[in-house]
Protein backbone atom coordinates (compact mmCIF):
# COMPACT_ATOMS: atom_id res chain seq x y z
CA UNK A 1 0.00 0.00 0.00
CA UNK A 2 1.48 3.34 -0.96
CA UNK A 3 1.70 6.33 1.41
CA UNK A 4 -0.58 8.20 -0.43
CA UNK A 5 -3.19 5.69 0.36
CA UNK A 6 -2.68 4.97 4.07
CA UNK A 7 -2.22 8.91 4.26
CA UNK A 8 -5.91 9.60 3.01
CA UNK A 9 -7.01 7.04 5.95
CA UNK A 10 -7.60 7.86 9.76
CA UNK A 11 -4.94 7.28 12.44
CA UNK A 12 -5.89 3.96 11.46
CA UNK A 13 -3.09 1.16 11.67
CA UNK A 14 -1.58 0.24 7.83
CA UNK A 15 -2.83 -3.60 7.23
CA UNK A 16 -0.06 -6.16 7.56
CA UNK A 17 1.43 -8.99 9.24
CA UNK A 18 2.79 -7.23 11.53
CA UNK A 19 6.32 -8.48 13.85
CA UNK A 20 9.81 -8.04 13.25
CA UNK A 21 9.56 -8.79 9.41
CA UNK A 22 7.02 -6.59 8.08
CA UNK A 23 7.50 -3.62 6.10
CA UNK A 24 8.26 0.18 7.26
CA UNK A 25 5.86 2.70 7.30
CA UNK A 26 7.30 5.76 5.64
CA UNK A 27 9.96 4.07 3.26
CA UNK A 28 10.07 6.97 0.90
CA UNK A 29 10.53 9.67 3.55
CA UNK A 30 13.21 7.24 5.39
CA UNK A 31 15.29 7.97 2.10
CA UNK A 32 14.76 11.30 1.94
CA UNK A 33 16.37 11.19 5.91
CA UNK A 34 19.37 9.53 4.83
CA UNK A 35 19.78 11.44 1.79
CA UNK A 36 19.33 15.14 3.38
CA UNK A 37 22.15 13.83 6.70
CA UNK A 38 24.65 12.25 3.67
CA UNK A 39 24.22 15.97 2.41
CA UNK A 40 24.90 17.59 6.01
CA UNK A 41 27.40 15.28 6.63
CA UNK A 42 28.89 15.87 2.72
CA UNK A 43 28.18 20.38 3.30
CA UNK A 44 30.23 19.56 6.98
CA UNK A 45 33.18 18.35 5.90
CA UNK A 46 33.28 21.28 3.17
CA UNK A 47 32.55 23.79 5.71
CA UNK A 48 35.46 22.29 7.83
CA UNK A 49 37.23 22.06 5.16
CA UNK A 50 37.36 26.16 4.47
CA UNK A 51 38.07 26.85 8.01
CA UNK A 52 34.16 26.72 9.23
CA UNK A 53 33.43 25.25 12.53
CA UNK A 54 30.98 22.25 14.04
CA UNK A 55 28.72 24.43 15.92
CA UNK A 56 26.71 20.95 17.41
CA UNK A 57 28.60 20.11 20.22
CA UNK A 58 27.51 16.41 20.07
CA UNK A 59 28.52 16.36 16.41
CA UNK A 60 31.98 18.06 17.55
CA UNK A 61 32.54 15.74 20.41
CA UNK A 62 31.84 12.94 17.37
CA UNK A 63 34.37 14.92 14.83
CA UNK A 64 36.79 15.61 17.72
CA UNK A 65 36.95 11.78 18.62
CA UNK A 66 36.60 10.00 15.23
CA UNK A 67 37.15 12.17 12.64
CA UNK A 68 35.08 12.05 9.29
CA UNK A 69 34.14 8.90 10.67
CA UNK A 70 32.76 9.97 13.65
CA UNK A 71 30.24 12.08 12.19
CA UNK A 72 28.99 9.34 9.85
CA UNK A 73 29.04 7.35 12.77
CA UNK A 74 27.08 10.19 14.80
CA UNK A 75 24.50 11.29 11.81
CA UNK A 76 23.23 7.64 11.19
CA UNK A 77 22.49 6.67 14.64
CA UNK A 78 20.61 9.87 15.03
CA UNK A 79 18.84 8.39 11.58
CA UNK A 80 18.13 4.77 13.73
CA UNK A 81 16.66 6.94 16.31
CA UNK A 82 14.32 8.95 13.96
CA UNK A 83 13.43 5.68 12.25
CA UNK A 84 12.65 3.81 14.95
CA UNK A 85 10.67 6.15 16.65
CA UNK A 86 8.65 6.87 13.67
CA UNK A 87 7.72 3.20 13.44
CA UNK A 88 6.78 2.72 16.77
CA UNK A 89 4.29 5.78 16.94
CA UNK A 90 3.01 4.85 13.01
CA UNK A 91 2.30 1.62 14.29
CA UNK A 92 -0.02 3.08 16.96
CA UNK A 93 -0.97 6.62 14.95
CA UNK A 94 -0.04 6.26 11.51
CA UNK A 95 -0.71 10.03 10.75
CA UNK A 96 1.20 11.01 13.60
CA UNK A 97 4.40 8.89 12.89
CA UNK A 98 4.44 10.30 9.26
CA UNK A 99 4.04 13.96 10.25
CA UNK A 100 7.41 13.13 12.71
CA UNK A 101 9.12 11.92 9.73
CA UNK A 102 8.80 14.79 7.94
CA UNK A 103 9.48 16.67 10.52
CA UNK A 104 12.64 14.56 10.76
CA UNK A 105 13.23 15.42 7.13
CA UNK A 106 13.17 18.88 7.57
CA UNK A 107 15.36 19.62 10.51
CA UNK A 108 17.93 17.28 9.06
CA UNK A 109 18.32 18.95 6.02
CA UNK A 110 18.65 22.57 7.63
CA UNK A 111 22.31 21.84 8.88
CA UNK A 112 23.41 21.43 4.92
CA UNK A 113 21.00 23.91 3.87
CA UNK A 114 22.99 26.35 6.12
CA UNK A 115 25.96 25.24 5.56
CA UNK A 116 25.06 25.64 1.59
CA UNK A 117 23.75 29.05 2.39
CA UNK A 118 27.38 30.01 4.10
CA UNK A 119 29.04 28.60 1.09
CA UNK A 120 27.38 30.94 -1.25
CA UNK A 121 27.58 34.18 0.83
CA UNK A 122 31.37 34.03 2.24
CA UNK A 123 34.92 33.23 0.43
CA UNK A 124 36.80 31.81 2.36
CA UNK A 125 39.85 32.06 0.24
CA UNK A 126 39.37 35.07 -1.92
CA UNK A 127 40.51 34.52 -5.62
CA UNK A 128 42.83 37.90 -5.23
CA UNK A 129 44.90 36.02 -2.42
CA UNK A 130 48.17 35.23 -3.38
CA UNK A 131 48.11 31.83 -1.53
CA UNK A 132 47.10 28.87 -4.18
CA UNK A 133 48.62 26.24 -1.76
CA UNK A 134 46.12 27.42 0.92
CA UNK A 135 43.29 26.60 -2.04
CA UNK A 136 44.95 23.26 -3.38
CA UNK A 137 44.96 22.19 0.69
CA UNK A 138 41.77 23.32 1.19
CA UNK A 139 40.70 21.09 -1.72
CA UNK A 140 42.75 18.47 -1.32
CA UNK A 141 40.67 18.24 1.93
CA UNK A 142 37.43 17.85 0.81
CA UNK A 143 38.21 15.59 -2.17
CA UNK A 144 41.41 13.78 -0.33
CA UNK A 145 41.56 11.51 2.75
CA UNK A 146 43.06 13.92 5.18
CA UNK A 147 41.66 14.67 8.80
CA UNK A 148 38.53 16.73 8.73
CA UNK A 149 39.78 19.12 11.42
CA UNK A 150 42.47 20.07 9.40
CA UNK A 151 44.46 23.30 10.11
CA UNK A 152 44.89 25.00 6.70
CA UNK A 153 47.74 27.11 7.82
CA UNK A 154 49.78 24.20 8.77
CA UNK A 155 50.16 21.81 5.71
CA UNK A 156 52.17 19.15 7.72
CA UNK A 157 48.93 17.68 9.70
CA UNK A 158 46.20 16.06 8.53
Amino acid sequence: MSDAKKESGSDDKPKGKGGLRSQVLYPNTYVWLVFVSAMDIIMTRIVLAFGGSEVNPIALLAIEGGGLWGLIVFKFVIIALVIILCEIIGRHKYRTGKRLSIFGVVVSAMPGAWAFVLLLTHDPLPVDQPNPEARTRVIESVVGGHSLMRDAADPGMG
